[in-house]
């Protein structure tokens, strides 16, 4: 056993040491690292064996050298002596003379040695988690320590841990805390250190965090989250932080950054504002391209308009502007934005994961359904083909996460057939009608009339909503009555809109006159005539639909004899005098500035008098064109287009037939007035909306065309050209006061 080494003589070998082992220190500088690394004489005892056992100690400090050798190594690399290699964090693989913790694998730093320190019981929360510390009831984990310990801060004057006392005894907060500024090896400026490089000191505008592979896309990329428990490293293109409340707009949104600690969503995040390069707007920063600073809407309208680079003339977004003023895309400009999608190389608008967005479809189809493996039924692999080459991919996203929509897809992965049932048990929302639109125009669901399958499901929606009493006796009516009679009217059409409407009526109307019998006491079999009559002269004018069910239970002996006569067709109001009518019709006809469907329809409606459900159910093939002249087929017969008309029937057909050649896959209709459902047409109510709007007065147009066709035009052919029925068209003929007797007379002597 050696006997024990003095201090002064372990000093007197340490410095020895160091000027043996490195050229050019001398032992007055050896002491001096010794003093800047705060190594006292006691502590050079043990440093003194480690260096008498390790003689390359400096250069090869191992994985576990003493604190104070440690402290030696960057005191002695700060002064510039050396060749001195700095000890390694086992953990993480940081330079840091601040290695004050040991693990299994060696010595390492705090944040590494917390990382695999074992869980405990915290006498603050009780949950089991790392202990950060020892408060008066026990140990802490790092919440509860960090509030056990946390006081006012002297600059801020927010209560907070402490992070660092002032020499008047004042502490400071980590963001108020006053740090030592160094000279940036990058710019030159003297600033508090971001980070020491290999170089030296690096400030904040200089550091570039380092890259590493992503675990989610494998690119080598910053990593914004760093690996857990259960997660890999993640880019900030591949994280998405948990969903909490927005603690401006209050919204549960993912809040990716922070206001004074509380979380704030992308919409409620400041930004900087400046000067857009390219519409010279002071906005909002969305971007820092080459050309400059841009806005939300210029990025958006760049990145959605590739056009063909100046210099290389590829298909990218052109993000640069060479000197000369041309457009030119990233690699031209040395960067390496192409927004090209890593599946396809279409260079579109990214949408997730460096995708556009119809391969991000694609694979979450693929994730959703599992059709990528060798033993899914056909019938799968058919819907995942059908929905991947969607028109609309954006309305297939969105579609997959509804509620229910991930339920369902996991269901089908072992279906051996697809069909309506699993779409009418979720949310009836415009995606989800998307998607059974595009399934049957590829031919996986049958074709069936939506308008009249959706009717059971409303009506059972709405008596669910009645009480129980109430709905013993509607549910029959709706169904077996109401229902029964509908389908059996149309059998071989479709289901008009207004059928439908007057069906939703009618069912409401029971259950509000069911409602009103429980406020009064009387009982439906009791109802008297009066009573009846009364109710309904005191309520609007659709409470006579109610007509249909006392007929009903009436017939079932649930009520008595009761009647209620029908509606009568009231005589038309509203009307527009001539000029007026002659300067909306030509407006139509002429105003550029109109949209081309309003302008078609307006003229369509002043001209032949035609219904906005009449003008919705055409399509591009009703417009007979030949090079002479152009006709419009009606319930069958063509009725001949004047020229001006038949030149906008002509160009909304050319827009409409190109719009729909888009949307095949989801409409086998080309509709010459297309909703936003490829599908479906415009709603009456929106299409009259819009020619309000744009000053055509729908109504009172149509009465004003019909009534000047109707004092020249028997009804008979009223009827062909208004697409009316022939009641209709002899009430219109009588409103003219107008005698066919003569015309029909003649016609039948020729």
């Amino acid at each position: 056993m050696s006997a024990p080494l003095r201090t002064d003589e372990a000093h007197r070998r340490v410095v020895a040491h160091l000027t043996s082992h490195l050229a050019g220190v001398t032992s007055a500088q050896a002491r001096e690292a010794l003093e800047q690394a705060k190594i006292t004489a006691r502590s050079c005892v043990s440093l003194s064996r480690h260096l008498e056992h390790h003689a390359d100690a400096l250069m090869n400090p191992g994985p576990t050298p003493p604190a104070t050798l440690v402290r030696l190594a960057h005191a002695l690399a700060a002064a510039g002596h050396g060749p001195v290699a700095l000890p390694m964090c086992t953990g993480c693989g940081k330079t840091s003379p601040y290695l004050t913790h040991r693990i299994a694998a060696g010595r390492c730093c705090s944040s590494c040695s917390y990382r695999v320190r074992p869980a405990k019981t915290c006498a603050g929360c009780g949950r089991q988690m790392r202990i950060n510390g020892v408060g008066p009831n026990g140990p802490l984990c790092g919440t509860c320590y960090g509030k056990h310990t946390a006081t006012a801060c002297g600059g801020c004057g927010r209560v907070r841990r402490a992070c660092w006392r002032m020499p008047d005894g004042s502490v400071r907060c980590q963001g108020c805390r006053e740090r030592p500024e160094h000279t940036c090896v990058g710019c030159g400026t003297q600033a508090p250190a971001q980070a020491l490089s290999e170089d030296g000191p690096v400030c904040r505008r200089c550091y570039q965090q380092p890259k590493r592979p992503c675990g989610e896309c494998g690119e080598i990329r910053i990593i914004n989250k760093r690996a857990g428990q259960d997660a890999p490293d993640l880019c900030s293109a591949c994280y998405r932080p948990p969903p909490v409340a927005c603690s401006s707009c209050g919204r549960i949104r993912r809040c990716a950054q922070k206001r004074a600690g509380q979380p704030l969503c992308q919409g409620c995040a400041p930004r900087p504002r400046r000067a857009c390069i390219r519409c010279l707007r002071e906005l909002p920063v969305h971007a820092e391209w080459p050309m400059g600073p841009v806005c939300k809407n210029c990025y958006t309208a760049i990145r959605n308009h590739p056009s063909a680079c100046h210099q290389c003339e590829q298909r990218r977004p052109l993000i640069s502007v060479t000197d000369g003023g041309r457009s030119i895309c990233g690699p031209c400009a040395g960067t390496d934005l192409t927004y090209a999608c890593q599946q396809c190389g279409v260079n579109d608008k990214l949408y997730r994961e460096h995708l556009c967005t119809r391969c991000f479809a694609t694979k979450q189809l693929g994730r959703a359904l599992g059709a990528d493996g060798a033993a899914t039924p056909v019938a799968v692999q058919d819907l995942h083909s059908v929905l991947a080459g969607a028109g609309r991919p954006r309305r297939v996203l969105h579609w997959l996460t509804l509620s229910g929509v991930p339920a369902l897809m996991s269901q089908l992965a072992g279906a051996e057939d697809v069909t309506h049932q699993h779409l009418d048990d979720l949310p009836n929302t415009p995606s989800t009608r998307y998607i059974r639109d595009v399934l049957v125009a590829a031919g996986v669901l049958p074709v069936r009339d939506e308008r009249l399958e959706g009717l059971p499901r409303w009506a059972d929606a709405l008596l669910r909503q009645a009480p129980t009493h109430h709905r013993h006796l509607a549910t029959p009516f709706a169904h077996w009555y109401l229902l029964h009679r509908i389908r059996r009217a149309n059998r071989h059409r479709a289901l008009r809109a207004s059928t439908e409407r007057g069906m939703r009526s009618k069912l409401r109307r029971a259950l509000e006159l069911l409602g009103w019998l429980d406020e009064t006491g009387i009982g439906l079999g009791q109802l008297a005539q009066p009573a009846l009559e009364e109710w309904v002269e005191e309520g609007p004018a659709n409470r006579r639909d109610v007509r249909a069910f006392i007929t009903w239970a009436r017939s079932r002996h649930l009520a008595g004899d009761l009647t209620i006569p029908p509606a009568v067709v009231p005589v038309p109001s509203a009307f527009t005098t001539e000029i007026e009518l002659t300067d909306q019709l030509h407006r139509c006809l002429c105003d550029d500035a109109m949209p081309i469907d309003v302008r078609t329809a307006g003229a369509l409606m002043l001209v032949l008098g035609l219904q906005p459900t009449k003008l919705l159910e055409l399509t591009v093939h009703d417009l007979v064109d030949d090079e002479t002249a152009a006709f419009l087929t009606l319930d069958g017969q063509r009725i001949p287009l004047p020229p001006k008309v038949a030149l906008l029937v002509r160009a909304l057909r050319d827009r409409c037939q190109e719009r729909w050649q888009l949307n095949q896959t989801a409409s086998t209709t080309p509709w010459l007035f297309p909703g936003q459902e490829p599908a479906r047409p415009l709603g009456a109510t929106y299409l009259s909306l819009k020619l309000r709007q744009h000053g055509i007065t729908p109504r009172a147009g149509r009465n004003s065309a019909r009534l000047a066709l109707a004092a020249d035009l028997p009804a008979s052919v009223l009827a062909d050209i208004t697409a009316t029925s022939i009641s209709s068209a002899t009430r219109w003929t009588g409103y003219a006061r107008h005698d066919w007797l003569d015309y029909i007379a003649t016609r039948q002597r020729n």
